[in-house]
């Protein structure tokens, strides 16, 4: 008999959600993962997995609203913070973790269509931002999450998401990795550069790439 869950209330520990479900703890982790990428989910580091959206910030907080911001601000910020982060990465993140961002990687590869790849891009990304081992950091990418999920950004990405981009965007992800792996810092924060420069250049926000921190701008300044 199915159980039905409510909204925010947590899930058993995966060592026992597996045996209900009679499927092996590595085949639950990937149906968790893909459920949460699809917003059905979310984790809290320490206390567990729960149904439904994660809930908005307050305390102080102005509740963040997508309808409020566009694909062209969600760059700014990424360009501001993914290279230093995936810079981070390079002198923290585990082998575990270099292995999950491998994972997700090559979901992205595999992915057909731009809805799967959306989906996988968007968990390799946060996968990133958890290697800072920043809450507030955290919460800046669920905002930018909640914008990736919006009608807006879904049509913008459709239109220009061709199978050769996502192949550009696939390698990039290796260079990516690769930096973080060999722990290269510097290799990391340019690889990341990039590839933010090149989508942006895909999804036609010319504001971005002209910001004083783009990495196209300082070579050539150079």
């Amino acid at each position: 008999m199915v159980q039905r869950m409510s909204d925010q209330e947590k899930l058993p520990p995966e060592r026992v959600l597996a045996e209900k479900l009679q499927v092996s703890r590595a085949m639950l982790r990937e149906a968790l993962g893909r459920l949460e990428a699809e917003g059905k989910v979310w984790r809290h580091v320490g206390q567990g997995t729960f149904v439904g959206h994660k809930p908005a910030l307050r305390r102080g907080w102005r509740v963040f609203s997508a309808a409020h911001t566009s694909p062209t601000e969600i760059l700014e910020v990424r360009m501001l913070f993914e290279p230093q982060i995936a810079a981070v990465a390079a002198l923290r993140a585990t082998d575990m973790q270099i292995g999950e961002l491998k994972t997700l990687a090559n979901k992205c590869r595999a992915a057909t269509n731009s809805e799967t790849w959306e989906l996988w891009d968007s968990q390799f990304h946060k996968a990133l931002w958890e290697l800072a081992g920043n809450a507030l950091l955290l919460a800046i990418y669920e905002g930018i999450n909640a914008v990736r999920r919006t009608a807006k950004w879904r049509t913008l990405r459709t239109a220009v998401l061709t199978a050769t981009k996502r192949d550009r965007y696939v390698a990039q992800h290796q260079d990516i990795i690769e930096a973080i792996s060999a722990r290269d810092s510097a290799g990391a924060y340019e690889a990341m550069t990039s590839h933010i420069e090149l989508v942006t250049a895909d999804l036609g926000s010319q504001e971005v790439m002209s910001l004083p921190f783009s990495s196209r701008r300082h070579r050539e300044a150079r």
